[in-house]
């Protein structure tokens, strides 16, 4: 009878025992797992906020800087206009005007012979051709009148003085340029040959404006089209790019200083 006591007791304790082990165990596995991802799950939202106000903060600008930003760079934008003018190459040495003449007529789909117009314009084999009948000749072809009045549409003649440098008359044949390619209208320059071509000689010279290049509204430098057969290029003719201020000192520095707009 004791023997058998004893025995329950022993079993009693072990089975206490495997319950205990068998508790712990289970609290180990329960508790330890909740914990650890009770403190996982604050860090990962912190990264994430981190990561959200990190992006914020790279792609937010000022919203001045963003609307100043394209302004500048469209405003030192190059702007270019040139009229597609075809090219005459004039039948002498005295046939400049009548050359310019024909390319202009040509650009408005009227055709006429240099000879034609030499004729119509009283070009002379010494003198050339006179300012006023170039305007009144090409004012007849295009606007069918040769004498213009007021503010009717043609072209009109501008004489300058020899050495004019004042501002004032280089931003007017600016503006004017502007203007008269604006409206298709080819611009005509007397100049001196050795203004454009250092390696020539002094001489009175007609070529046209046909288009201009300007950063901030501020002309760059003009294309022009020679006519004269010595100055001719391969490939682009008499198509030229020459600078602003390279141009005007052409012009007021021939010996009759001019522009017909």
């Amino acid at each position: 009878m004791k023997f058998k006591l004893v025995s329950i007791i022993i079993i009693i304790v072990i089975g206490c025992t495997f319950y205990y082990i068998n508790e712990s165990d289970q609290k180990q596995k329960d508790h330890p797992i909740e914990n650890k991802q009770d403190q996982q799950t604050p860090d990962k939202d912190d990264k994430t906020n981190k990561d959200d106000h990190t992006n914020t903060q790279t792609i937010i600008t000022d919203p001045n800087q963003q609307d100043e930003q394209p302004q500048h760079k469209e405003q030192d934008k190059q702007k270019v206009i040139k009229l597609d003018v075809p090219q005459s190459v004039q039948e002498n040495n005295y046939f400049c005007v009548p050359a310019c003449v024909q390319m202009v007529l040509r650009y408005h789909d009227i055709e006429v012979s240099q000879t034609q117009l030499s004729k119509e314009m009283h070009t002379d084999t010494v003198t050339g051709t006179e300012y006023i009948d170039l305007a009144n000749t090409l004012n007849a072809y295009l606007f069918h009148k040769q004498h213009i009045e007021g503010n009717e549409p043609g072209y009109r003649v501008q004489t300058l003085a020899i050495n004019d440098q004042s501002s004032q008359s280089q931003a007017l044949f600016e503006q004017r340029v502007k203007s008269d390619i604006a409206s298709h209208d080819p611009v005509f320059t007397a100049i001196d040959v050795m203004g454009l071509y250092p390696d020539l000689y002094h001489g009175n010279h007609m070529i046209i404006v046909i288009g201009y290049a300007s950063t901030n509204d501020v002309i760059d430098y003009y294309y022009i089209i020679d006519s004269s057969y010595t100055v001719q290029d391969q490939i682009y003719g008499g198509l030229k790019i020459v600078g602003r201020h390279e141009l005007y000192q052409a012009i007021i520095h021939n010996e009759e200083p001019a522009y017909i707009w």
